[in-house]
């Protein structure tokens, strides 16, 4: 099985954005996860987003 990983980089999408919620899964152990290529948004709710798309809510971290 192939490993993949996924890092968010700085700018104006989703995976830098007050509102998006990374998703994760367990993996190998009890305290192990990793991060999956998707998350949500909790404003305005949007289901599926993937860290490098982006909106006009897009608000920076503090």
């Amino acid at each position: 099985m192939r490993k993949r990983k996924y890092e968010i980089v700085e700018g104006l999408c989703c995976g830098t954005c007050h509102y998006y919620v990374q998703h994760y899964i367990q993996w190998g152990g009890p305290n192990r996860f990793s991060a999956l290529s998707y998350g949500h948004c909790i404003y305005p709710r949007m289901k599926v987003r993937e860290p490098y798309q982006t909106c006009e809510h897009w608000r920076a971290r503090k």
